[in-house]
């Protein structure tokens, strides 16, 4: 391309060169005009197709928000993260597309607009100044008068060859700047309308393959739609008979006998308020779980419990109330009165809760018995290889106690018999005679073959043949001439040392030689100076020092005192106190009454039933305490039990009781048997 018009012109500052000026800069504006026109549509493309992004990614998000709604349904769910993915996708070419249409066009364009043409209007701007500079010097120089003198005329001529000078040097200026924009202006504004171009080839390009990998998907989509809309017909069609089920169904609500969710019964009650108005409240109720829980219509999906346990509750009707087919469920610490709808839901309902009661306690009858034994069966093979293997670990911790390896009498290897009211280990001679001396002085079991009870074993640890032989043989360097037998002793020489030892106590010391502090407190025989073994055994069932009572038994101790004792206490009283399961078994094994009232009238059992003592009160009714027996106030231990709410107390009562009632009937050595192991399973 050629300048805008020859150097000659130009120089010349002819006419012709004055119009090409004009039509160059008229050209110019008009272009200017145009570009800013087409830079403002394109910022506002820009701009619209930012928003346009926005709301089609708010779009897609409130998308993605309606698939959560349907995720219980993964037809639906997943066709609907797909379709947001895919917008997703679009998004990001949409993105890509507008960037590259600010950089490519916007930019380039306005850098055109702000570098470039501002260029020519700075040059223009200057060959215009320079142009009237020219005019007002030729003018002066041509009015210079003849007669002028020769140093002015010399000043304007020179005046006009300087300012002519700097003319044509910015008109050649003006002119290169000119024609330089002119034929730059083609390629600056077609290269970014070709970037454009491909930028909008590039995006088509992409959504069309998008499209295509998307076109099985959607294809897939329009046909579980048409089957969705199928069904829905389909259900329209079904739905068209509801209103025959308002007569073809049964409105009175049958038990469940077994549920997923464990609900028996379930169904709406009028339930009477506690408030001094005693307004009544429409809830829906439902027995689950040994549970009575009610809710609101709405707005309650936790609802509330109304009785946590109906073990402990019992249910009756109310005659003597103004309302119809209402019943009361009554529980240790309150009353609840409900009503149901119809005479057919009264009875449903008070059947309902009955059977609850009934099944909640026949669960806590087989839970604490063997698996899968009814009161009939006999003990399965499972069941007494697990209690052979408790019986075995409790053998070995039995012979683990100092001195339990040798037999206590005559110090035999491997003892395998054992006392277990006196808490040693013996050989099967010494054995013999310990059964000769009768149950009330020792109680012989088999460590190998008898089957062994937690409390009867830790009766063992705590005791020993260490700790025995130190009461029961700590005279012998000082006792008569009987000697101490040998693993080969005779059966003479043995029945002399133990009858000696164990009968007539010949070797017990009734001096004192433990904790001097507890001496300065002790009850003191007046006659003999020894500390009184009735306050001893006192003592120690009350401190819990099953070493105190066996020295007291010893020396003779009453194993029902009540030394010392305001409140008139035996000892089965002060170990319940105390808390110990060991200690009352020791008292029990030792021939302590069970049924000891102390001065409120109050046994054992209702004074551990009194301080919620479960094992206490298992142990104790396994040795068959009397549960009819009441206090001064004529409470028995279940009335204690019921008002406590102590759920477990309260069954092994019941089941005490029922177990008692079936020992007349076929099935009396079952249910006790099955008593026992409950309580055995429970002190484990």
């Amino acid at each position: 391309m050629k300048p805008i018009i020859s150097y000659e012109e130009c120089m010349r500052d002819s006419p012709k060169f004055r119009d090409a000026l004009e039509e160059n800069h008229a050209n110019l504006d008009d272009l200017e005009i145009k570009l800013e026109k087409v830079l403002k549509n394109c910022n506002l493309t820009i701009d619209a197709g930012k928003t346009y992004l926005g709301f089609q990614n708010n779009l897609v998000q409130s998308m993605l928000q309606v698939s959560m709604h349907f995720k219980g349904d993964p037809a639906v769910s997943q066709a609907l993260n797909k379709v947001a993915n895919s917008l997703q996708e679009t998004i990001k070419y949409h993105s890509i597309l507008i960037d590259q249409t600010s950089r490519s066009v916007s930019r380039s364009l306005n850098n055109f607009l702000k570098k470039d043409l501002k260029q020519v209007k700075d040059s223009r701007q200057h060959f215009d100044k320079i142009s009237a500079d020219l005019d007002t010097a030729l003018a002066r120089h041509a009015q210079a008068p003849k007669n002028s003198n020769k140093n002015q005329v010399d000043e304007t001529s020179n005046v006009l060859i300087a300012t002519r000078s700097c003319f044509r040097y910015t008109a050649l200026d003006h002119l290169y700047t000119i024609s330089l924009v002119q034929s730059k202006k083609r390629h600056e504004i077609l290269d970014p309308l070709l970037s454009y171009m491909h930028a909008q080839s590039t995006f088509f390009h992409q959504g069309s393959d998008l499209f295509q990998d998307t076109d099985p998907f959607l294809k897939n989509i329009g046909s579980e739609v048409t089957q969705l809309r199928e069904e829905t017909n389909a259900l329209e069609r079904e739905l068209g008979n509801r209103h025959s089920v308002v007569t073809s169904k049964d409105l009175v609500p049958m038990l469940k006998s077994e549920t997923l969710n464990g609900t028996r019964m379930e169904g709406y009650l009028f339930k009477r308020t506690t408030s001094p108005f005693k307004t009544w409240n429409r809830r829906w109720f439902a027995i689950c779980s040994s549970q009575l829980i009610y809710r609101k219509r709405t707005g309650d999906r936790e609802g509330t419990i109304m009785e946590q346990d109906l073990k402990l509750c019992s249910v009756r009707p109310l005659v003597d109330i103004d309302r119809r087919n209402c019943f009361e469920v009554i529980s240790p610490t309150k009353s609840h009165v409900l009503q149901a709808d119809s005479e057919e839901m009264f009875q449903v309902w008070i059947q309902a809760i009955q059977d609850e009661i009934g099944a909640a306690m026949q669960l806590m009858l087989s839970s604490r018995s063997s698996s899968g034994q009814s009161l009939a069966s006999n003990e399965s093979p499972r069941s007494n290889a697990k209690d052979s293997q408790n019986s075995s670990h409790s053998t070995t911790d039995i012979l683990a106690v100092a001195g339990n390896d040798r037999c206590c009498d005559c110090s035999a290897e491997n003892p395998e018999w054992a006392s277990i009211n006196l808490g040693i280990t013996l050989c099967i001679a010494c054995s013999g005679i310990h059964r000769s001396l009768g149950v009330h002085v020792s109680k012989v079991r088999s460590l190998t073959w008898d089957k062994w009870d937690g409390e009867v074993a830790q009766v063992m640890v705590s005791l020993g043949n260490a700790i025995v032989n130190s009461i029961y043989e700590s005279k012998v360097d000082t006792a008569s001439d009987l000697c101490k037998p040998q693993p080969d002793s005779t059966q003479q020489v043995r029945d002399a040392w133990i009858q000696a030892k164990y009968v007539k106590k010949l070797f017990v010391d009734h001096r004192w030689a433990g904790d001097e502090n507890l001496l300065q407190e002790a009850v003191i025989i007046p006659e003999s100076g020894q500390v009184d073994p009735n306050w001893l055994l006192s003592k120690g069932a009350e401190t819990g020092q099953i070493v105190w009572i066996a020295r007291a038994l010893a020396l003779y101790a009453d194993r029902n005192t009540t030394s010392g004792n305001t409140q008139e206490r035996a000892p089965v009283h002060l170990a319940v106190l105390n808390g110990s399961v060991t200690l009352l078994q020791y008292l029990l094994l030792n021939g302590a009454k069970i049924n000891t009232r102390d001065a409120a009238g109050k046994t054992a059992l209702l004074l551990a039933t009194e301080l919620g003592l479960p094992a206490q009160v298992g142990l104790l009714l396994k040795n068959r305490a009397d549960q009819k027996i009441a206090d001064n106030d004529g409470n028995t231990p279940l009335d204690v039990a019921v008002k406590t709410a102590n759920a477990d107390i309260v069954s092994f009562l019941r089941i005490s009781r029922l177990t008692d009632e079936m020992r007349e009937t076929e099935f009396g050595e079952a249910g006790d048997d099955t008593f026992q192991e409950m309580v055995r399973d429970f002190l484990r």
